[in-house]
């Protein structure tokens, strides 16, 4: 099995195999050439973690600054050295992050374990100055402001509310959606809990005043780096807004940071939201994060009765195979034992994004299922494992043609299947093609036919497009992905295709200047092969 490298390892989070490759580097002087290869990560919130989990911040959540120039000049000659010399470092930045900026993301409880505990007291004098120092009379941005005020508002500030509104005037009853932007109405615990806080120190909080613009609030901007205000931001939008659609769009950017610092915002949404879209949002989010702190959460939802794949249901089963954990692996693989067919599909295509050791042993059955979903799902599971699982797909590709070649929704399957080396090249590939392209060609000319006249020729002429259409699809993807030499089968089936209907200028436009149109080209200027003259004997000719 090949060695993965250190970008893949921090995607995957695998921080165990990420150390012993930081004690290699930190052993050939080269931290700051490992670093590099940590933030070549796509994404830039795993590649913080990863940094974070190898310096052992996680009790203060790295710093908010850019941690890869910050560290890059630690120094040690094993990495509990290094890790000694990223406390002291780590212990001058929190200060000033301390007394000048924020606490949002300290954990004061998991500090008082660790060598940051001396800074606790500095914590909680913080946050209790930023109440001290609130105007008369300020606002619920302001309140967001402080980090006390922030808490509240995530974790009580929101309730669930109805998103349309039922009248009786007009014709009938109707249903209209509510288009407000923001969500008014903060709960009475959070309002009681803001006013006996920020009484203590200043003028009690209007908790009922309107506001504009709360989630791009320059508050966050001018106390925190620009990641962490974006995800402050989106935080409040998730938590706040009313409209689903913005919620939505807050989820799915939280989750394209891939930084766990944005999980408890979307845990705490995900128990609570009941709109599908954004749950179904929120669901993706967890699993472009990719943490095992999200696997309960997650699992709550797999483990309630469904009678039926729901979109949010299988937006959270996908989630699951976004994490590279055991537990993951163990829940998925109950899925496909117990589950139903259209669980058991989506549950193997979310195995096939973990590790492939003895996963390909475990899917190969699946090719040859009665679902054709599963087939499906099989095969876009074993393309993902690498070479072993596609080197099985390779071998039962006669088989899998005949389950999903005529099942349109398996078109991405096909196409993933004919990607793996050698299939292209198949006679049994070129054969299925050229049959289904002559049928498909049939078929149109029948309703070509009907067309002519009748009651019903705008229906007959309907269907000769759609099934012209998918003919042109397939000729598409036999450009694209098969390899010649070509069967003389499939040539003519084309050639049969671009006459018929007047279809010759798309088939023309779909090849190109590509092989297939080449090897049409040569065929033609090739002459025809001369017929050899029979020699007749004597007793059979006239003058006999």
């Amino acid at each position: 099995m090949e060695q993965a490298t250190i970008p893949n390892l921090v995607t995957r989070r695998n921080y165990s195999e990420l150390e012993k490759r930081a004690d290699d580097s930190i052993e050939n002087d080269d931290w700051n050439k490992f670093l590099m290869h940590i933030q070549s990560t796509t994404s830039k919130g795993k590649a913080r973690d990863a940094l974070v989990a190898l310096l052992e911040l996680e009790a203060v959540g790295g710093t908010d600054t850019n941690m890869f120039s910050e560290f890059s000049s630690l120094e040690g000659s094993t990495l509990h050295e290094v890790r000694l010399d990223a406390v002291i470092r780590a212990m001058d930045l929190l200060k000033g992050q301390i007394a000048e900026k924020h606490t949002y993301f300290l954990n004061v409880e998991a500090m008082a374990e660790t060598p940051y505990a001396i800074l606790v007291s500095d914590v909680i004098e913080a946050r209790k100055r930023e109440l001290e120092q609130l105007e008369k009379n300020p606002s619920r941005i302001d309140v967001l402001g402080t980090f006390y005020g922030f808490t509240i508002l995530m974790i009580e500030g929101s309730k669930p509310h109805e998103n349309t509104t039922t009248t009786g005037y007009g014709y009938g009853w109707r249903r209209y959606r509510r288009s407000t932007w923001l969500d008014e109405s903060i709960t009475d615990t959070a309002a009681q809990a803001l006013k006996g806080l920020t009484g203590q120190f200043a003028t009690e909080v209007d908790i009922d005043k309107k506001y504009r613009t709360l989630g791009s609030s320059p508050i966050f901007k001018s106390r925190c780096t620009k990641e962490s205000a974006n995800i402050l931001a989106d935080a409040v939008r998730l938590a706040l807004y009313k409209v689903p659609g913005n919620r939505s769009t807050a989820a799915r950017n939280l989750g394209r940071t891939g930084d766990s610092r944005v999980l408890p915002f979307l845990h705490h949404r995900f128990a609570l939201e009941q709109n599908r879209r954004v749950r179904i949002s929120i669901a993706e989010a967890l699993g472009n994060v990719g943490h095992i702190s999200s696997i309960d959460p997650l699992k709550e939802q797999v483990k309630l009765p469904q009678r039926r794949l729901t979109k949010d249901l299988e937006a959270t089963i996908k989630a699951m195979g976004g994490i590279f954990s055991p537990t993951c692996k163990e829940t998925l693989l109950d899925l496909v034992e117990n589950g139903g067919n259209t669980i058991k599909a989506t549950a193997i295509q979310a195995l096939g994004k973990q590790e492939p050791t003895g996963m390909v042993d475990l899917l190969t059955p699946y090719l040859r299922h009665k679902s054709r979903p599963v087939v499906r799902a099989s095969v876009l599971a074993l393309h993902d494992l690498g070479k072993e699982g596609q080197r099985v797909v390779r071998t039962q590709v006669p088989e899998i043609l005949k389950r999903i070649g005529y099942d349109r929704p398996s078109r991405s399957a096909v196409t993933k299947m004919l990607e793996i080396k050698g299939v292209g090249q198949m006679s049994a590939v070129h054969e299925f093609f050229a049959k289904k392209i002559d049928k498909l060609r049939k078929e149109a000319d029948r309703w070509k036919q009907r067309t002519s006249g009748g009651s019903y020729s705008y229906w007959y002429r309907r269907r000769e497009q759609r099934t012209t259409q998918r003919m042109n699809e397939l000729i598409s993807i036999v450009n694209q992905y098969l390899i010649p030499p070509y069967q003389s089968e499939l040539l003519d089936s084309i050639e049969a295709a671009g006459k018929s209907n007047g279809n010759s200028y798309n088939v023309t436009r779909i090849l190109g200047n590509g092989r297939l149109e080449n090897a049409l080209k040569e065929r033609k200027s090739k002459p025809p092969p001369k017929k050899k003259s029979e020699k007749i004997p004597y007793d059979r000719t006239y003058f006999a």
